[in-house]
């Protein structure tokens, strides 16, 4: 791969992101070299440089620290505001202190007050580690310390680490606003616009957006395969994807009913059932067969209506088990686990499970919400606490704080459970909640991953890490450069 340099603009000064990769070993930094032919009749004059931003009006309000790569090079900066407008940010690095400022003005005094809490996020790119040095300017007695959402309610709006998808062979990292392709060794292979819901088979990454579209892109350049539209999809099952009309409730009736599944490879229709209720964004898969939870027709309109877990197979979408789930509250799921499907009530009323013969056991002691599953354990949110259910016969296995509104401290992917601290990751037992291992990963408001190959792959909000699945050992981190 021919070596590149990707510059980062900041408010005051343009900022070398490469300097990353040579502060720490193990970071590996985006390059590629771009060249432009001239146009037919173009002189050698260079255009006039833009115009540096003016930072010199408004007043200095509140940040804190909401992000850090692994060696401190990378930080990230988040501040807000209310009837204000953001002006910029000044920095200043010395060998003694970072000093930051966030600099906001009043709205136009003549203007409306729209009572929206503005978010601002910055990523500095520093010189030299943080290391010892003083980071000040955050009207704070200490800027490195982790503020509560009370003092601050920008807390948790922290870049987002999104999603991580590997499929052996690559890995994707999207954090809602840019995307990016690395290797297995951390090499950056491509960037582009985040946002949506990726997901990844074979070498194809499938994004549904909000505008009713489903795109498949080439992980390994990502370039665009087929894209096809006014569809969302469900799940990536091997070589196929689930997709079906979104809801069309700004369209007068009647609607498009269908679901069906297409060729990862090129995007060709597979086999359709006509008819059908469209409920992808529920849609859940064991990798044989694909469930949703019905409401019918009536859909949100019934409230009270008793859901049918409709289970299909992958083969040509015929029905397997058509089960009522008998409840008087709506049922919201489903999340696969092995053995079945478990969804809850929409009032946290009781936790259902379907099996894979299509019985239907309800467990009206088990409040809350599953927010995922780890082989057979569940994991249910009960109003500030997480619970580990056993999914054979809806036993609590442990418990632990989950303080809900922030950031959620738990992440599970199927086969791996994390729990998330200010500056590390743990990983945990799933059936009796001991921690396995602990390791550093710098300062992130939240994390996002993957586990393949004895691998876990690990997004913060400003690095991609490579940590083994057994011990947490690092093998290499990357940074995650914003264009």
């Amino acid at each position: 791969m021919e070596p590149r340099t990707i510059v980062a603009a900041t408010v005051v000064a343009l900022v070398a992101l490469s300097a990353c990769a040579g502060a720490s070993e193990g970071a590996r930094t985006a390059v590629t070299e771009v060249e432009v032919e001239a146009e037919p009749g173009a002189t050698d004059v260079a255009p006039p440089a833009p115009a540096e931003p003016d930072v010199t009006g408004g007043e200095p309000r509140p940040w804190h620290l909401s992000g850090s790569s692994p060696d401190e090079v990378l930080l990230e900066l988040t501040s807000s505001g209310g009837c204000t407008e953001f002006v910029g940010w000044v920095t200043e690095e010395t060998e003694e202190a970072v000093t930051v400022e966030a600099r906001w003005e009043p709205a136009d005094p003549g203007g409306v007050c729209r009572a929206i809490l503005l978010i601002e996020t910055h990523r500095l790119a520093l010189a030299a580690p943080l290391g010892d040095r003083d980071l000040v300017g955050c009207h704070r007695a200490d800027c490195r310390a982790v503020p509560s959402f009370e003092d601050d309610p920008a807390v948790g709006a922290g870049g987002a680490a999104g999603s991580v998808v590997t499929d052996g062979g690559s890995v994707v990292v999207d954090d809602g606003q840019h995307r990016w392709g690395f290797t297995l060794d951390g090499e950056p292979t491509w960037q582009a616009p985040g946002g949506g819901w990726p997901e990844l088979g074979g070498s194809v990454l499938v994004e549904h957006d909000f505008q009713r579209t489903v795109t498949a892109t080439d992980v390994r350049t990502g370039e665009r395969i087929w894209q096809l539209d006014g569809v969302t999809r469900g799940p990536v099952v091997g070589d196929l994807v689930i997709v079906c009309p979104p809801e069309q409730i700004d369209l007068p009736p009647p609607h498009e009913a269908f679901v069906a599944a297409v060729s990862l490879a090129d995007g060709t229709e597979r086999w359709r059932v006509e008819d059908e209720a469209c409920f992808t964004d529920s849609y859940a898969t064991d990798g044989e067969v694909i469930a949703a939870v019905d409401l019918g027709r009536g859909g949100d309109d019934d409230l009270e209506a008793d859901g049918v877990m409709v289970i299909r197979d992958l083969a040509d979408g015929g029905v397997r088990h058509e089960v009522p789930l008998g409840s008087n509250a709506v049922p919201v799921g489903p999340v696969a686990f092995d053995g079945g499907f478990a969804v809850a009530e929409h009032d946290g009323g009781a936790l259902l499970l379907v099996d894979a013969a299509g019985t239907l056991t309800r467990h009206a002691d088990v409040p809350g919400y599953v927010v995922g599953a780890v082989g057979t354990v569940l994991l249910v949110q009960q109003r500030e606490t997480l619970v580990a259910v056993d999914a054979a016969d809806g036993t609590e296995r442990w418990r632990e704080p989950s303080p809900s509104g922030v950031s959620a401290p738990f992440a599970a992917d199927g086969t791996t459970l994390l729990r998330t601290g200010r500056d590390a990751v743990e990983r945990l037992d799933p059936t009796d909640g001991s921690v396995r291992w602990r390791a550093a990963i710098g300062r992130s408001p939240r994390v996002a991953f993957a586990e393949h190959g004895g691998v876990v792959y690990l997004a913060t909000s400003t690095a991609l890490l490579a940590l083994d699945a057994d011990t947490g050992a690092r093998h290499w981190w990357a940074p995650l450069d914003a264009p």
